[in-house]
């Protein structure tokens, strides 16, 4: 075959390249559409557009931002990205019953929301950009969002002492120490020389709120995927097992409430010794230039 022949390019081959080139402009096509219907971005749209509605439209849109807004709180370890569509959320003039979700302001609280964001007190996932994952439970992230029943619950993660506005947080610790649960298990602020039950001091870490409030309930067993029993919870003599207490269903929910914020605390950066970084930081010493060869010795 000559060189002429092997350079020639048949109709089918030209028909594939043409074919990939299509397919190649149709995919880069493809990657700014979907960045344009991201969720959080229709969000900001919308409320670009519900802002023009409102007589104090210039207020609205003060301090709008068209990308993700997100407040870090460093010591408790939360990166909240809520108010990227929660745009009006601090907005009196959006109180209002008819104002639409997510743009309806939140009811006056004691904390600046600007500060502390949303999933320190409502849990859900903070890093998530779309609602499903930031409310629900995903494969990614076991903790949703607390129904307004168990708000109060979240109190307790910083609020330790007893608060009249409180309640039920209140209750869940009187319950604690009515039924002497410190007695086995080991409890944030509590030290006991032995324990028998399970450490409840980072439970709400290790377990979601609805186990809690299903184990409270029937403590006897825990059901898996099929149904089937895989733990007895209390009636084997070969360890101490939990009690059934027969707890009312406002009592489990207070409970269960309180122990879903026993949370670990973030851990503490490392501090290197200041007589290292200072070594550390002083730039390699030159070699002095030699003198001749070295003397055999």
């Amino acid at each position: 075959m000559s060189a002429e022949e092997m350079g020639k390019v048949s109709r089918r081959m030209r028909f594939l390249f043409a074919l990939c080139s299509v397919v190649f402009v149709a995919v880069l096509a493809v990657s700014p559409v979907k960045d344009y219907r991201r969720e959080w971005k229709q969000y900001k749209r919308d409320y670009v557009r519900f802002a023009q509605t409102r007589p104090d439209t210039k207020r609205l849109l003060a301090d709008f931002q068209p990308s993700i807004d997100q407040i870090w709180i460093p010591q408790m370890g939360v990166v909240d990205r809520c108010t990227t569509c929660h745009l009006g959320i601090t907005q009196p003039s959006l109180l209002d019953a008819s104002v639409p979700q997510p743009f309806r302001a939140h009811p006056p609280i004691p904390h600046q929301v600007k500060e502390w964001g949303c999933v320190v007190c409502h849990r859900g996932q903070g890093l998530a950009t779309e609602v499903a994952e930031a409310h629900q439970t995903t494969l990614a992230w076991e903790r949703p969002m607390l129904p307004g029943r168990y708000i109060q619950g979240a109190c307790g993660v910083c609020h330790r002492d007893e608060r009249p506005e409180l309640p039920k947080l209140n209750r869940g610790r009187q319950l604690l120490a009515e039924f002497n649960c410190g007695g086995c298990h080991k409890l944030q602020d509590i030290q006991q020389p032995a324990m028998r039950g399970p450490d409840l001091t980072n439970i709400g870490t290790k377990t979601s709120r609805e186990w809690i409030y299903k184990w409270l309930k029937e403590p006897r067993t825990i059901l898996d995927s099929n149904g089937d029993v895989s733990v007895n919870g209390y009636e084997t003599e070969a360890e101490p097992r939990m009690p059934q207490f027969r707890l009312s269903d406002e009592e489990i929910r207070g409970l269960s409430a309180y122990l879903s914020t026993l949370r670990e605390e973030p851990v503490e950066p490392y501090k290197f010794d200041p007589r290292v970084v200072a070594t550390l930081s002083k730039p390699p010493a030159t070699p002095s230039p030699s003198r001749g060869p070295a003397k055999p010795h």
